[in-house]
């Protein structure tokens, strides 16, 4: 898919199911280093996920460089990418970002300071 499309199709959706991962035929990462893959769904824009985690970034001390409008990678002080992402809009008001990192970096130093991010519909009992 396309980053820089309005919305994911039919397609894309499925695209996203564990069953169906093709992700490693295309994959940039070093193979010899365990990569972790995540994904959530948020209620923000794609710009302003793009600057929370521009935020984070530069607290971790890592730069993050633009592929695109909604591909992002950070990386650490020598050059090596660390965690790359991809935001994709869903609707609307729903965008799903998707995120593989090295050996628990994401997990470790990005997911405590984003888990406002993470859409948690609320419901109620009637």
């Amino acid at each position: 898919m396309n980053p820089t499309t309005d919305s994911l199709n039919a397609f894309d959706i499925i695209s996203f199911s564990r069953g169906i991962d093709l992700s490693d035929l295309f994959e940039s990462f070093d193979k010899s280093v365990a990569v972790e893959s995540d994904r959530f769904i948020t209620g923000e824009t794609p710009e302003n996920i793009a600057t929370k985690i521009g935020e984070v970034a530069e607290e971790e001390k890592l730069t993050m460089t633009k592929q695109g409008d909604w591909k992002l990678n950070l990386e650490g002080p020598s050059g090596k990418l660390f965690v790359g992402i991809e935001i994709y809009r869903l609707t609307e008001s729903l965008a799903v970002v998707e995120v593989r990192s090295y050996e628990g970096v994401w997990e470790k130093r990005f997911q405590p300071h984003l888990n406002t991010l993470i859409y948690n519909p609320e419901t109620s009992i009637d």
